[in-house]
């Protein structure tokens, strides 16, 4: 049992259409007012600038609105259904963590 976890990123992978090519995608960073976004070579990872003490209040924080505004706006600009986005694991660390070597958690 982890001492005060602390989620630091989520981490999703972008399921998209054969119609798409991501090969030539640059990385690109987004700052929002929760956490900073990084997407490269077909992952998104969400990194958190508040506290989340659980990987379920991790997600909702970007899956609740974020996450299907985003596929959603993309939709209208480009085409339906583009991309979707596919959790696959979060970062976690304890806040307390007792001395030594530093606990991280992926799951």
């Amino acid at each position: 049992m982890m001492d005060a976890p602390h989620v630091v990123a989520l981490e999703y992978v972008i399921e998209y259409g054969p119609d798409i090519d991501w090969t030539r995608a640059a990385p690109l960073h987004i700052q929002e007012a929760g956490f900073n976004v990084r997407i490269e070579n077909e992952r998104v990872r969400f990194s958190f600038k508040e506290h989340r003490a659980s990987e379920e209040g991790a997600r909702s924080a970007v899956e609740k609105k974020y996450i299907p505004d985003w596929e959603f706006v993309v939709g209208l600009e480009q085409v339906p259904n583009a991309f979707k986005l596919r959790f696959d694991h979060s970062e976690t660390v304890g806040r307390n963590p007792p001395p030594g070597p530093r606990a991280l958690s992926v799951h």
